[in-house]
């Protein structure tokens, strides 16, 4: 039922999810991205022992718009939320999934290995 104030296009249709949407695909795109990245950076150096390192800055700069599209993915995903478009659990791993990656994705690109593995693995001896 239409309020007397309301006008049909201030109303949002309990699908129109475009924001949640904006939210997934810029988020899956980020990680894909950085996974490229990382192969890239990563396997030559475990596969051969040497590799693409000597560029190691560049793929360090390289992450800069990765990370500031995971961002816009966040910030998308809150959007989402906050006007209770469609749907809401895509919109909750999204903010999930971008807030971890943001988190660690600098220190995997650096390491070269999950940093959190050093935790659960025993020191050698």
């Amino acid at each position: 039922m239409q309020g007397v104030g309301d006008r049909v296009e201030d109303r949002t249709s309990p699908r129109d999810d475009s924001r949640g949407r904006v939210a997934s695909v810029t988020g899956i795109i980020a990680l894909g991205t950085f996974a490229l990245l990382w192969c890239v950076m990563w396997v030559p150096s475990a596969l051969l022992g040497s590799g693409w390192l000597i560029l190691y800055p560049l793929f360090l700069a390289a992450w800069i718009p990765i990370g500031l599209l995971a961002l816009v993915s966040l910030v998308f995903a809150v959007m989402s939320l906050a006007r209770r478009e469609g749907r809401r659990r895509r919109a909750i791993t999204m903010l999930v999934v971008d807030a971890v990656f943001l988190v660690v994705s600098p220190s995997v690109l650096w390491l070269g290995a999950f940093p959190l593995l050093a935790l659960v693995t025993p020191a050698p001896a």
